[in-house]
């Protein structure tokens, strides 16, 4: 049995009403990789939204889920995006600006939209936390430039999607993506624990502890984030981040400093040594 293919002429209407040469062009070009069936989907999410990848208002999106272990697609598009949709229903009344927890290291954002039903604007309000977006230190430095914004997005876009389900379902913005890509959970299951040991020892496990980022100390969000602003700050390099992670297990963050200072007594007292002993 042949593998499906997408038709190379979709008839006079195209597929979805769209026209075959914008068809052909987005497949040859925004939707490379595509399977015929995640074409046919993108293409249906393009005319039901009215969105124009052409105009880079709406992507398609293939990439490996490590936790799943398989490859995935995912149709995104940008917050000026979904506004657009929601304004074309005639039905979108604006929104509220995101009101966070903290001005100064906002943890969760909160957006209030309006919809006209009937003759009344009624609200629809969501939050975004930030435990549950940032995407790690690898691909959060947007995040960490520009939290309130970022987190704001995903608020709204939450929003957005509650108040017009029948529009915005099966889309999401870039910013609710970026964790999806980010590192597996610290807790990890005893089989992928193995897996990992196994690779560490194919490649030697001193180049793997040199190269790799550290397992973070497992506790809350913001006690992780606290703990790698800690190692920024002191300027600590992977193998002292491995060495002051694996001391912080068990104990509370506010030890944090006491441990980076007893950490880097012991290995002044070290290279002294060594020292000593080369002389």
């Amino acid at each position: 049995m042949g593998t499906a293919t997408m038709p190379e002429d979709a008839g006079d209407g195209g597929l979805f009403g769209l026209d075959p040469e914008k068809v052909r062009l987005i497949k040859s070009t925004f939707a490379s990789g595509a399977t015929p069936d995640e074409l046919k989907l993108f293409l249906y999410q393009i005319s039901r939204t009215g969105l124009d990848p052409l105009a880079k208002q709406i992507y398609f999106q293939k990439r490996f889920n490590k936790r799943r272990q398989k490859s995935e697609s995912t149709i995104i598009t940008g917050i000026d995006g979904y506004r657009l949709v929601a304004d074309r229903t005639g039905c979108y009344a604006g929104n509220d600006d995101p009101v966070f927890d903290d001005e100064e290291h906002p943890r969760k954002a909160t957006v209030t939209v309006y919809k006209i039903i009937g003759a009344m604007r009624c609200p629809f309000t969501a939050s975004a936390r930030w435990d549950q977006y940032y995407p790690g230190d690898e691909g959060g430095f947007m995040w960490r430039k520009m939290p309130h914004l970022m987190l704001g997005k995903c608020a709204e876009a939450l929003a957005l999607r509650k108040a017009f389900p029948a529009e915005l379902s099966g889309l999401y913005i870039k910013e609710e993506m970026e964790q999806a890509d980010a590192d597996a959970p610290v807790r990890t299951s005893a089989a992928t624990r193995g897996a990992e040991r196994a690779e560490e020892e194919e490649s030697g496990p001193r180049a793997a502890e040199a190269a790799a980022e550290p397992t973070l100390y497992t506790g809350t969000e913001a006690q992780r984030t606290m703990l790698r602003q800690a190692f920024e700050r002191h300027g600590l390099d992977n193998r002292d981040k491995h060495a002051i992670a694996a001391a912080m297990r068990g104990k509370p963050i506010a030890s944090l400093e006491d441990v980076i200072a007893s950490y880097r007594a012991q290995q002044g007292g070290a290279s002294e040594g060594q020292q000593q002993a080369a002389n």
